[in-house]
């Protein structure tokens, strides 16, 4: 740096910081007074470039005549080398998340496709029972048998339904909706309620349907989301309390709450309840071999409806309610 002392700047600036220094940072200062944090290039008698850091400053005088220009420099190697590394770092970060998440979207694509092929082999297995039980006489044990295949199927194909909607959501697609208004959602609702009550015969399934108005929505999503709430009630509720079921409109909202005793929900687990894989403890020991994904799957139904689920407890029960526009703003 000895070497540049008593030199013209026009010397000790390489050719692109001259031009630099002449045409930007002399008329900011001239606009502003001042340029501070500049990068520059010093050049050394034989020519090297000297990177540093600049701060321009101008002196005129009351008149506005300029008296003089200070520069003031300071090395900059280590800082740039500094900065260098970090957008290195930023730059293998970011490299390194759009790898992850090519990963992700490759394996969201072959679980969405492996579930959605699943399905065929399935629903001949179905086919297969319904022949099985027509046009001939069954012992019991041949019947108990082709039941427990029903069952099982049945539950591997909710399963798989369950991996789809959630492979569909991961990959962008969002929740598909068909929207109407004219189907009953009253009876759809009914009939839900119908289908758990006979699954569970020893539990105590209350309805309350004030549903007085039209809605606009998907009405079997809307079936699939209480079935859901409903379905987890059941299994996670006080096993000789009742689950409360309460549907309603007003006249700009639909209201579905689904309310069951025992104890609350840790606030740990409440607060990740709508995430995937995340389940809430079950405080009868029932059924808990599902995959996590119910509370996932009637969050993005609630969503795509415009709406939002809600849950709370309070007094010995715990209560998870979906709201929506009753004309309905899918998102």
């Amino acid at each position: 740096m000895e070497s540049l002392i008593n030199r013209p700047i026009r010397d000790v600036l390489t050719a692109e910081a001259h031009e630099a220094f002449s045409t930007h940072l002399r008329r900011r200062a001239r606009i502003y007074g001042r340029a501070d944090e500049v990068t520059l290039d010093l050049r050394d008698v034989r020519g090297r470039a000297i990177p540093v850091l600049g701060s321009l400053a101008e002196k005129r005088s009351a008149s506005g005549k300029h008296l003089f220009t200070r520069l003031t420099v300071f090395k900059a190697a280590k800082r740039m080398a500094y900065e260098t590394g970090l957008l290195e770092a930023r730059r293998n970060a970011e490299a390194k998340i759009r790898a992850e998440q090519e990963t992700a979207r490759m394996r969201d694509q072959f679980i969405a496709v492996l579930a959605h092929d699943l399905r065929n082999p399935l629903n001949a297995v179905l086919a297969g029972t319904d022949l099985l039980k027509q046009g001939r006489a069954m012992a019991a044990r041949e019947r108990a048998i082709i039941a427990g295949m029903e069952s099982t199927v049945t539950r591997a194909a909710t399963l798989i339904e369950d991996v789809l909607d959630f492979a569909r959501g991961r990959l962008g697609d969002g929740m598909r909706l068909t929207l109407n208004r004219d189907r009953s959602l009253s009876d759809l609702l009914r009939q839900v309620v119908e289908e758990i009550q006979v699954a569970h015969s020893d539990r105590e399934i209350i309805t309350n349907l004030g549903i007085i108005h039209p809605i606009v929505c998907d009405a079997e999503r809307i079936a699939q989301l209480a079935s859901n709430l409903i379905a987890n009630a059941v299994a996670h509720g006080a096993g000789d309390g009742a689950v409360v079921v309460d549907a309603r409109t007003s006249s700009k909202y639909f209201v579905l709450t689904v309310t069951n005793d025992g104890g609350p929900i840790p606030d740990e687990v409440r607060q990740r309840l709508f995430q995937p894989f995340v389940r809430g403890g079950a405080s009868n020991g029932r059924d808990r071999r599902g995959l996590g994904l119910g509370l996932y799957i009637v969050n993005e139904i609630a969503r795509a409806h415009g709406g939002k689920m809600a849950v709370s407890c309070s007094e010995g029960t715990t209560s998870f309610t979906f709201t929506m526009p009753r004309l309905g703003t899918p998102s």
